[in-house]
């Protein structure tokens, strides 16, 4: 069993970049940034990449108040609005071009993180064989 805790990680915590892809989901959206709040991983070590395809509802607005606001937990925050929805593979790709962590992690407008989920990730992959990907 791999522990999750984060007293056992040591003080060099690699930092990991989380890409976001978003399109119309205000509806959905604050359940899922605050999965990235409540992480027990140090949001200090997360760079936030938001890729937003044009959205035409209230998803920007809310993004805008959460970057606002959380901005200085963060090792950094990218918001990245395309002038129409190019589709999520290009949103995710051009969060990957921006990102700077040593790991990504790739999220859609409709997961939800449970408190324990980069902690478990990055556990995992820290202790697989080098060519394992998750």
């Amino acid at each position: 069993m791999i522990s999750t805790s984060t007293s056992e990680l040591s003080e060099e915590l690699p930092l990991i970049s989380i890409v976001l892809t978003t399109y119309n989901s205000e509806g959905i959206i604050r359940r899922v940034l605050d999965g990235i709040l409540t992480q027990d991983y140090p949001l200090n070590r997360i760079e936030l990449i938001i890729v937003d395809g044009g959205s035409k509802d209230a998803t920007l607005n809310i993004l805008s108040i959460f970057l606002e606001t959380y901005k200085h937990r963060f090792a950094g925050i990218k918001l990245i609005i395309h002038d129409k929805n190019y589709g999520v593979s290009r949103a995710r790709n051009d969060g990957i071009k921006l990102s700077r962590g040593e790991y990504i992690l790739i999220l859609d407008h409709d997961v939800y993180l449970s408190k324990k989920t980069i902690t478990t990730l990055y556990m995992y992959l820290k202790n697989s064989p080098p060519k394992v990907a998750g």
